[in-house]
């Protein structure tokens, strides 16, 4: 018998020791989970009461010292209601029902042993035991720590056994229900006690629920993180292939069950403050469109909060508005977890377990977890593709539609796209079959493709197109190209049909020109006879009154005449540029006028050292923009006021300013200044003019490739800016 209980106790260490050091492994992998706390306070107790055991019973077997054996008894006792309450704890961590029975149970028992172990000091009264002549130890518990061991050790037994779903491992449930039962068994039978059958179940407990610690939170997680990984890929892959919205979110939703290997499981898209049940699997279809607000359902709980959702039972622990009418009857365990895309929530996924199915675990949410982000690009991409697709369907139909030729191609000139009006252009056959993927040259003689191909590149640097003037089969087009990017480099062509407009500007500017000249010759003979009449009328007051008006009136018809055959001659493109003496051109413009300056009390001042400033364009015409705007300056300046013409070289342009000292142009009619035969109101009345003067200089100043503009404070005078290209920086072709 000493032989047995000898062995038995040498074999309750090597457990306890192989117990201790997987308890360390779980120390090392996570020392805060709350299991992991609890597994520690046990297996504390266990070696309180393996060593309490050890010392009493090798103290008893040799007879050594009386004390000895009984501090070994209390080391016993603690660490065997340690160890039960203990265990306790580790049941309500892991079946999740932590309540305010659990913690009073655990507190009242601690409490009531303390309690008990103080009286029994102060009365004196010593642990009770025996030493039969075998040795062999035989002892008692206190009657009322008796009943709280009974207590809890049951309570954990009850425990364990209503909440069998919630604890996965069997090892862990074959642990458990040894250590209770076991304990139960001692505590009745004071053999089994003697025997040191106490010690070793619950060694034996100890290591078969460490091995279930250590198998749950280091052993399969290493072994079944890369296969998680493996199906989330697979899962991913399979999600990411569908572009259809529906496709994608119906894939999302058997994956997920898939994935969990669950009964059903729930897809809401967020719609603003809603979400709407866009996808099901295993659930009934009638319910898709089913609508709730971010307040109701598990699905607005995890969509309002940004974070998973875990419920072990549906129909006990959510008491809000279900998420589908039949919700309350049948779903069991329910896991939620939100779609995010960008720190917005697009939608939230839902899974679901039947009354009878598995309850859900953190590994769980974890894996649902890793699957929300790859749903959420998922659903993403699939409606913005379906967008882009609906986009891309409209623009064909316009394209395909506009009477325009629209044609793009490649950068090797092969045919990409071209609309049924740009095929029968280049083919002369409305049936003609695809031309995609052939040569635009197959089709078209090059030289109606752009010959200035340094004025195309400047173009489509500057402004990203390029505009100039086909002919092709007898109608003249506009053809605007711009760069198509990537990926597909290339250019895209648009052709606008200016026939019909050309002839009409051709009509309107004969017509202007025939016009213009029929106006002049009557108009010169009446000036003659005016002339005639003035000198037959010398001398009678009235009648030279009414000559000069006479005089004034014909003297504004022939600048009105003059402007507008100026300006036709300027819109007809004309004679070539040569090279201009900017400087010379300005100092003659300022002397023709110097003399109506002077009459008018006016200071006129030229203040430029631009001796060597070129520029290529037709000298008169641009010494008629300087003329125009400095006999403007004249006319809307009062006398004694002043006009300053400057200019001065900036980079590659030369800028010219002429400022007066004049009555200024109001805001609102800046902007119309240029425009042909627009005069502001108001002043208009004050000062004659014909209004085509400053649209004559702006269609110049166009002609030249320059730029013009204006500053004007009304009451203050205005200033006028022209800039033009020097002749060295860009020449004109």
């Amino acid at each position: 018998m000493l032989t047995l209980i000898t062995v038995t106790l040498i074999t309750n260490g090597l457990m306890l020791t192989l117990a201790l050091a997987a308890l360390f492994l779980i120390l090392w992998q996570n020392a805060r989970r709350e299991i992991n706390i609890y597994f520690s306070l046990f297996m504390l107790a266990m070696v309180t009461w393996s060593a309490g055991s050890l010392l009493s019973r090798a103290t008893a077997l040799v007879t050594v010292d009386e004390d000895l054996t009984v501090v070994g008894l209390n080391l016993l006792e603690i660490g065997f209601g340690g160890a039960c309450i203990a265990l306790f704890l580790l049941v309500s961590a892991l079946t999740d029902t932590r309540n305010l029975f659990t913690w009073s149970l655990a507190v009242g028992s601690v409490a009531v042993f303390i309690l008990n172990k103080t009286t029994l000091s102060l009365f004196d009264v010593s642990f009770q035991y025996t030493v039969s002549s075998t040795g062999i130890l035989n002892y008692t518990f206190p009657i009322v720590d008796t009943l709280v061991y009974l207590v809890v050790v049951s309570a954990t037994l009850i425990s364990v056994w209503q909440n069998l779903p919630k604890i996965k491992e069997t090892s862990m449930i074959l642990g458990l229900l040894v250590f209770c039962l076991g304990q139960l068994v001692v505590l009745i039978s004071p053999r089994l006690r003697a025997l040191g059958s106490a010690e070793h179940t619950a060694t034996l407990a100890a290591l078969t629920i460490s091995y279930a610690i250590v198998r749950s939170q280091v052993m399969e997680p290493l072994i079944g993180r890369a296969k998680e990984l493996e199906a989330v890929q697979k899962i991913g892959l399979a999600i990411t292939s569908s572009l259809n919205p529906r496709e994608a979110l119906q894939t999302i939703a058997a994956q997920a069950a898939g994935l969990l290997r669950i009964d059903g499981s729930l897809i809401f898209l967020r719609r603003d403050n809603e979400l709407i049940l866009e996808a099901v699997y295993n659930i009934p279809e009638k319910f898709l469109g089913a609508r709730l607000t971010l307040q109701e359902g598990v699905a607005g709980k995890v969509a309002r909060e940004r974070r998973g959702f875990m419920l072990h039972d549906y129909r006990r622990e959510w008491h809000g508005v279900p998420d589908i009418p039949i919700a309350q009857k049948t779903f069991g365990s329910v896991l939620g977890v939100p779609l995010m895309f960008r720190e917005d929530v697009v939608g939230v996924l839902v899974t679901i377990e039947g009354v009878e199915g598995r309850l859900f675990t953190n590994d769980d949410l974890h894996l649902l977890q890793l699957l929300g982000p790859q749903a959420a690009v998922a659903i993403t991409n699939s409606f913005l593709f379906e967008k882009e697709r609906a986009v891309a369907n409209q623009l064909e139909t316009v394209l395909i539609s506009t009477e325009n030729p629209v044609i793009s191609v490649s950068h090797d000139l092969k045919i990409v796209f071209a609309n049924p009006a740009a095929t029968n252009l280049i083919t002369n056959d409305p049936f003609h079959g695809s031309l995609i993927g052939k040569s635009l040259l197959d089709f078209i003689q090059a030289d109606l493709l752009p010959q200035n191909v340094r004025g195309l590149l400047r173009d489509l640097r500057k402004s990203r197109s390029h505009i100039y003037e086909i002919h092709l089969q007898d109608h003249d087009y506009l053809c605007h190209i711009a760069r198509l990017e990537k990926p597909n480099r290339g250019w895209v062509a648009v052709l606008n049909d200016v026939t019909q407009l050309k002839e009409i500007d051709r009509l309107k500017s004969q017509m202007v020109r025939m016009t213009s000249h029929d106006l002049k010759n009557p108009l010169f003979a009446t000036m003659t006879y005016m002339q005639l009449l003035e000198e037959d009328v010398e001398g009678v007051e009235s009648a030279q009154r009414n000559i000069a008006s006479i005089w004034k009136q014909l003297d504004r018809m022939e600048r009105i005449v003059s402007g507008i055959l100026d300006l036709e001659k300027v819109s007809s493109g004309a004679p070539p540029f040569e090279l201009c003496n900017l400087h010379q051109l300005l100092n003659s413009a300022v002397r023709s006028y110097e003399d109506i300056a002077t009459r008018r009390n006016q200071s006129l001042k030229l203040e430029s050292n631009l001796t060597e400033a070129y520029v290529l364009g037709d000298a008169p015409q641009l010494e008629q923009v300087f003329s125009n705007l400095i006999d403007n300056a004249i006319k809307f300046t009062p006398e004694g006021g002043s006009i300053r013409v400057t200019a001065e070289t900036q980079e590659s342009s030369v800028i010219i300013s002429i400022e007066d000292t004049g009555m200024g142009i109001p805001v609102d009619a800046q902007s119309q200044v240029f425009d042909r035969y627009f005069r502001v109101n108001g002043i208009k009345d004050k000062v004659p003019g014909s209004g085509v003067g400053l649209s004559l200089v702006k269609a110049i100043v166009d002609r030249h490739r320059g730029r013009i503009w204006l500053r004007s404070e009304e009451g203050k005078g205005s200033t006028f800016f022209v800039t033009l290209p020097l002749a060295v920086a860009e020449p004109i072709l």
